[in-house]
């Protein structure tokens, strides 16, 4: 099962609170999100994505976003929250 991109796009600004940093006439759009303590974790979307992006494109973006493509499937699904997700990066962190 794909995910549209708008929903996507709008997890990823409204849910993790990511900053959309486009650059003209990128086939491209960048979101960036800055957490003290952490390199900026950035990731991008296409935007002339006319399909659902599967899992293919949803490990990229989970690759991205320093989490497991089931993590980031459970974030779209509304089964993690960012609280969540926060404490996932907090504790890769302090693995490494």
């Amino acid at each position: 099962m794909g995910y549209k991109p708008s929903d996507v796009e709008k997890i990823l600004i409204k849910k993790l609170g990511m900053s959309l940093k486009s650059r003209p006439n990128n086939p491209h759009s960048w979101y960036v999100l800055e957490i003290e303590g952490l390199n900026p974790i950035t990731t991008m979307l296409p935007t002339n994505h006319k399909k659902d992006i599967e899992d293919s494109l949803l490990s990229i973006i989970s690759r991205q976003l320093q989490v497991k493509p089931n993590v980031f499937k459970g974030i779209l699904d509304c089964h993690i929250s960012k609280d969540d997700y926060l404490k996932l990066l907090m504790e890769n962190k302090s693995k490494r």
